[in-house]
C-alpha cells in the first residue's frame, strides 16, 4: 500500500499588539469570510457574544475557569493580543476525501489578581468559534468547574438529552424559554436558531488532562458548563460501577502543572447539510502523538471499514454461530465482526480459529472488552499482548460510562 502524505497550503498572518491594547474593553475575531464573529468583552467579569450574519445568536455569555475557588474570569483585564490566519488542505478519511482547516486566530494575555498571566485563544471558522483557556502553573491546582454560561436568543429550538442513560438517552426537543432551571443537557445540543437564520451546536474538543463537558440549564436561556464531577452519575455507571464509585468520581479533578481547557465550540451553519459536514471539531484536535502513531492518522493498520455485530442479533453466542455472523459479513461485503465478550470464555484454539476462519472470507475480527478490566497499566498490555497474539485487527473497549479526568486518561492509556 503506498503511503499517505497531508496536503498542505499553509497560508500563515502574524501581527503582535502589545501594551497599546491593555485598556480596550472588547476584542473581536470575525472568520475568514466575514459572517462570523466572537466578541469578548473584559471588565467584572470575562463575557462573550457570537454574532452571525449581523444576528447576535449567542449573547452576554460568562466565560471562565474556577482553580482553587478562585474564577479567572473575574477581574481580568486584556493586556495584549496576538493574531494570525492559517489555511492547510488534507486529506481526510469521512463523509469528504479532503479537509479544510482556514481560521483566523487571537491569543488574549489576560492579567488577574491571583493567576498573574493566563490566556484566552480563541479560533473563528466560517461554520463555527471556539475558545480554549491557558492558566499555567505548578504544582497540583484543583479545579472546581467552570464559570461559561452560553445564551442563547429566545425562540431558538434545542434538541438535547440529559445524563441519566449516558450518551444512549432520547433527544427532546423545546424552545429555550422552556427549559427549566436545573435541567442537564449532554452535549452536542443542537439549536435552531428564529427566522430560519441557521443552526449552532455546542461541543467540545481536544479533551486532555481535564474532565469532560456538559450544561446545565439556568432557566434564563443559558447553558452553564458543568464539568463531569458536577454531573449526575449516570445510571448505566452505577449499575456497573456502584454508588462509592460515583461518588469517588464526584470530586473535583486535580491538575499538575498548566492548566489547558478543551476546547468549547460552537457550530454555526446556514442549514442542515452544513451542520453535518462541518469539520470544526477534527480541526481542533491534535495529530496523534508521533510518539505512538509514528505514521499519523494514514498509518496502514488504521482501516475504517463497516461491522456486523452480534449483540442485538438472535445467533448462537457460540463458536459456530460466530462463524455464521463472518459468512454473512463476506456476503455482503462488510470489512469486520465485532464479537461480544463471550469470546474471552474460549478456549484459545477457538478464539484463532474463528479468527482465521473469518480471515479467509476477508473480515477481520473485533473483540468486545470491557474498559474497567483496563484500568490496570498490566492488565492492559497483556490484553493488547493477547489479541494481537491471536490476530485480533483490534477492539472495541465499552462502558466507559462517565467522563472524569481519570477515565478520558483512561480512553488515551489505551489508545
Amino acid at each position: 500500500m503506498k503511503k499517505s502524505f497531508f496536503l498542505t497550503l499553509p497560508v500563515i498572518l502574524l501581527m503582535m499588539f502589545g501594551c497599546g491594547q491593555a485598556n480596550r474593553k472588547a476584542v473581536e475575531l470575525a472568520s475568514p469570510d466575514g459572517n462570523l464573529m466572537i466578541r469578548v468583552s473584559a471588565g467584572v467579569h470575562l463575557n462573550c457574544e457570537v454574532i452571525y450574519k449581523g444576528t447576535v445568536v449567542v449573547a452576554n455569555s460568562r466565560m471562565g475557569i474556577t482553580i482553587d475557588n478562585v474564577d479567572a474570569g473575574e477581574k481580568a483585564t486584556v493586556v495584549a493580543e496576538e493574531r494570525y490566519e492559517e489555511k492547510s488542505v488534507n486529506r481526510w478519511v469521512g463523509i469528504h476525501d479532503t479537509i479544510v482547516n482556514h481560521y483566523n486566530r487571537l491569543k488574549i494575555t489576560l492579567k488577574h489578581p491571583v493567576f498573574k498571566t493566563f490566556y484566552l485563544n480563541l479560533r473563528a471558522f466560517d461554520d463555527g468559534v471556539a475558545f480554549s483557556f491557558t492558566v499555567p502553573g505548578t504544582g497540583e491546582r484543583t479545579v472546581q468547574g467552570e464559570s461559561t454560561c452560553f445564551k442563547l436568543a429566545e425562540g431558538s429550538t434545542v434538541w438535547y438529552h440529559d445524563f441519566h442513560m449516558h450518551y444512549e438517552g432520547e433527544h427532546v426537543k423545546k424552545d429555550i424559554a422552556d427549559v427549566k432551571a436545573g435541567e442537564w443537557m449532554a452535549p452536542p445540543v443542537t439549536v435552531k436558531l428564529k427566522d430560519g437564520l441557521g443552526y449552532l451546536s455546542f461541543n467540545e474538543a481536544a479533551i486532555r488532562n481535564y474532565s469532560g463537558m456538559g450544561f446545565q440549564a439556568d432557566g434564563k436561556c443559558g447553558m452553564q458548563i458543568r464539568l463531569a464531577h458536577e454531573q449526575p452519575a449516570s445510571y448505566p455507571f452505577v449499575l456497573r460501577y456502584g454508588e462509592d464509585e460515583a461518588k469517588r468520581l464526584s470530586q473535583p479533578p486535580v491538575i499538575e502543572g498548566d492548566i489547558v481547557t478543551p476546547w468549547r465550540t460552537v457550530a454555526v451553519v446556514p442549514n442542515l447539510n452544513a451542520l453535518v459536514n462541518t469539520d470544526i471539531l477534527f480541526n481542533l484536535s491534535p495529530e496523534p502523538d508521533k510518539k505512538y502513531f509514528p505514521e499519523g492518522r494514514f498509518a496502514d493498520w488504521l482501516k475504517p471499514g463497516r461491522a456486523v455485530w452480534g449483540y442485538l442479533f438472535q445467533v448462537p453466542r457460540t463458536l459456530e454461530g460466530m462463524k455464521l455472523l463472518s459468512k454473512q459479513a463476506s456476503e455482503m461485503g462488510f470489512e469486520y465482526h465485532v464479537v461480544e465478550g463471550h469470546w474471552a470464555r474460549w478456549t484459545v484454539e477457538q478464539q484463532k480459529e474463528l479468527i482465521d476462519y473469518s480471515r479467509k472470507l476477508g473480515v477481520k475480527v473485533l473483540v468486545w472488552k470491557h474498559s474497567k478490566d483496563l484500568w490496570d497499566p498490566a492488565k492492559r498490555l497483556a490484553f493488547f499482548d493477547h489479541i494481537k497474539s491471536i490476530g485480533a485487527a483490534g477492539a472495541k473497549i465499552d462502558f466507559f460510562d462517565h467522563e472524569a479526568k481519570e477515565i478520558e486518561t483512561l480512553y488515551l492509556s489505551c489508545l
